[in-house]
């Protein structure tokens, strides 16, 4: 019996756990006996340059976070039921789902397909190219169910089969790509741990906003959570960033709206402190006097003045916790970050937050 799973795939490298149940996950794939396993079974698909719609918004963007979707690892062309899978599955092993009617090849591996400590391991499943392709990937989701593994050297293997037209790719299916800010709407709370679509757009939307520094994976892991944590901190919610609640995504698809619409008021790169003068500091003052932290002179010189301003935001969003600390009284990356997101949260609120949200 196959159970779907209310969680989506990453594109073109969609996220597969295998769970072993009648061996050791780690036995190899040249094994002469087939082997039971129970599957966590996603897809991913092969971007075009005409899509109206990408994962990750854009063309490069896929082609970037997923390889180029021509030809497996071993140079075989892409086709319905090519598998990736961890090196721990050689080149040619059969792995057969019967129930859901298919039996695919190894042929491609990933990065982001990797055998975890515990003993999980991943699997994609080739869906199709372009939007019909994303689309089915996105409308399969990931489902467990149980198949057999029979290595290359096994005699007698069943045969291929995957047909596509048994697995639908409605457009409504679109509405899950991490670059589009409804991901984060109407789903259930992505937790640590998980791997998901909605967990692939949040990271996505971390990253667009400065708080997460690594490649999407689509896994709950430290790294996305540290990043959500950081991003509650600097809007004053409290939360070990273990779980991403509703009021957090809610602020996750405001922020994501708010930064799309307008560009970012301070440099990335200018590092600014006490003695410093210019577009850059002028800019700093206004941002702090809109907030209310700051009633000297709009005049771009880096006082003492706007330097305990700098000093009282950083104290409060836990940046640091003395003036002796490192970066005390300074703008940079870090401060830069949660100013921003204090900044467009003012915007928001401006706007009103819950009339943004609910208007997507």
């Amino acid at each position: 019996m196959t159970k779907k799973i209310k969680i989506y795939p990453t594109t073109i490298l969609v996220t597969s756990l295998l769970l072993s149940i009648a061996s050791p996950v780690r036995a190899s794939a040249h094994d002469a006996c087939s082997r039971e396993q129970e599957f966590l079974v996603t897809a991913y698909y092969s971007p075009l340059p005409d899509q109206t719609h990408y994962y990750l918004g854009s063309y490069e963007a896929d082609i970037a976070f997923n390889g180029r979707g021509i030809e497996g690892k071993d140079g075989t062309p892409v086709y319905p039921g090519m598998i990736a899978a961890p090196p721990e599955y050689p080149f040619g092993t059969r792995i057969a789902l019967p129930d859901i009617g298919a039996t695919g090849t190894v042929h491609d591996r990933g990065g982001r397909i990797v055998t975890q400590e515990d003993g999980v391991h991943r699997i994609d499943v080739w869906m199709g190219r372009g939007e019909e392709g994303l689309a089915r990937a996105l409308e399969w989701g990931a489902r467990k169910v149980k198949g057999n593994v029979f290595g290359p050297d096994h005699e007698g293997p069943p045969a291929e089969s995957f047909a596509l037209e048994k697995f639908p790719a409605p457009k409504s299916a679109l509405a899950h790509i991490p670059s589009n800010p409804i991901a984060l709407l109407n789903i259930e709370d992505p937790k640590y741990g998980e791997t998901s679509a909605s967990i692939a757009a949040i990271q996505y939307s971390l990253k667009k906003l400065g708080y997460f520094d690594h490649e999407i994976t689509s896994f709950f892991g430290d790294v996305t959570r540290d990043a959500l944590k950081l991003f509650a901190r600097d809007l004053g919610i409290a939360g070990t960033g273990e779980v991403a609640d509703t009021q957090t995504r809610n602020m996750l698809v405001a922020h994501s709206i708010i930064a799309a619409e307008l560009s970012s008021p301070l440099p990335e790169d200018d590092i600014l402190f006490h003695g410093t003068s210019g577009k850059s500091v002028r800019i700093l003052q206004r941002i702090f006097s809109l907030l209310g932290n700051y009633h000297g002179e709009i005049d771009g010189e880096y006082t003492q003045e706007i330097l305990s301003a700098v000093y009282q935001f950083q104290v409060a969003h836990g940046i640091v916790s003395s003036i002796s600390d490192t970066g005390a009284g300074m703008v940079g990356p870090q401060t830069r970050r949660a100013l921003l997101t204090a900044w467009r949260d003012h915007r928001i609120a401006g706007r009103g937050g819950s009339e943004i949200v609910a208007s997507l």
